[in-house]
């Protein structure tokens, strides 16, 4: 179309009554597909962000880890027995540093979590409208609406209500779940729209993730630090080991030596004391031998001695029979006397006295002749006594 056929057009053009009005309606019958289709979109982004969140269990239970661990700190406070807590408390969590300096509550969540409850890690994977809900500003989107209102009143010819109303009237429907998440964590609309509670989720994933992403790599450094010692204490206890090994060969071979040299002396002992053995053996047999040539002379001594009591046993009893024989010679000689000198008289008395004198000798027969005799020596007694 040139230039002239466009000045003709826009002369027909107001011709027209109220054209002004009319090209707007026209504009925005448009643009409306298209302003309704964004402002769906949107407002679908702000419902599933806020039906995930909402429903999130591994949310929830990572509220209560948190709630427990600032009862713990707060132990001995009026803070110590809380039963909830701000929503943006969870982004001082990266704010509240140990004694070194270096890790934060957050860290020590990341841990916590790493430990005992290693399934809710992946939490952020039940909020994944997250990211694109923190984008959204619900002041812009309820602009768009009351625009859409505005020019579906002055397009009511063009659109009925019927087939227009429905759609946004689920749009706004859907916009009021925005509301309703911050009621869920216990805010006020007012002072905490949606946009705060997305983007202090956001940012709270955020915090987290990269707090457990220095988790894992400070674990992975401590792995690699206890793996690189483990390597080297591996390595000094080969050490440690071969020196061990080498001093018991050593060791081995000095018992060896040792073993050996002893044996050598438990020979040479064996040896000598063999020849002292037999040596005792000779001395033995030789002591053996003399005392029995001992015994022999000692038995003939004996016998001779024996024989020589006996011979002085013979002649002393002969000389006893002899004196016997003398004194009974004797006595009677002096009875007779005395019969001749006292006469018959006294033949009584001498009687008597003869009578006594019998039984005197009597008396002396009735005792044995006793020879010394000699006790017999054993072989060993004869040779110790001379």
């Amino acid at each position: 179309m040139d230039e002239k056929h466009v000045h003709q057009f826009f002369m027909e053009l107001m011709k027209l009554p109220r054209v002004e009005s009319k090209l707007r309606v026209f504009s925005f019958k448009i643009q409306f597909r298209s302003q309704v289709s964004d402002l769906k979109r949107n407002l679908n982004i702000v419902n599933t962000s806020a039906e995930e969140i909402r429903g999130s269990v591994k949310l929830k239970r990572i509220m209560q880890t948190i709630l427990s661990l600032g009862n713990a700190l707060n132990q001995g406070t009026a803070r110590g027995s809380a039963v909830g807590f701000r929503l943006d408390s969870l982004l001082k969590l990266s704010d509240t540093r140990a004694r070194n300096n270096k890790t934060t509550l957050m860290h020590y969540l990341s841990k916590v979590l790493s430990e005992k409850l290693p399934e809710l890690l992946d939490f952020p994977k039940d909020l994944s409208s997250l990211e694109l809900a923190a984008k959204i500003q619900l002041k812009s989107l309820a602009e768009e609406m009351q625009a859409i209102n505005k020019g579906l009143e002055k397009v009511e010819q063009e659109l009925t209500t019927s087939e227009n109303d429905g759609p946004v009237s689920e749009i706004f429907r859907k916009g009021r779940n925005a509301d309703a998440l911050a009621l869920y964590f216990g805010e006020d609309p007012a002072r905490c729209p949606f946009e705060q509670v997305v983007t202090t989720l956001q940012n709270f994933v955020r915090l987290f993730m990269r707090s457990h992403e220095e988790n894992c790599k400070q674990l992975d450094l401590e792995k690699k630090k206890a793996l690189k010692e483990a390597e080297e204490n591996c390595k000094q206890l080969d050490i440690e080991k071969k020196k061990a090994q080498k001093e018991a060969e050593e060791n081995c071979k000095q018992l060896d030596l040792e073993k050996k040299k002893a044996q050598k002396e438990a020979e040479e002992n064996c040896k000598l004391l063999d020849l002292q053995m037999k040596n005792a053996q000779m001395e033995a047999e030789n002591k053996c031998k003399q005392l029995n040539l001992e015994k022999k002379k000692a038995q003939m001594e004996a016998e001779q001695k024996c024989k020589q009591l006996d011979l002085e046993k013979k002649k002393a009893q002969k000389d006893a029979e002899m004196e016997k024989t003398e004194t009974i010679e004797s006595e009677n000689d002096r009875a007779s006397r005395r019969e001749s000198q006292n006469g018959r008289g006294s033949m009584k008395e001498s009687a008597n006295e003869k009578a006594l004198i019998n039984n005197s000798i009597k008396e002396r027969e009735d005792i044995p002749l006793q020879s010394p005799t000699l006790p017999l020596q054993s072989p060993t007694q004869a040779a110790r006594a001379k």
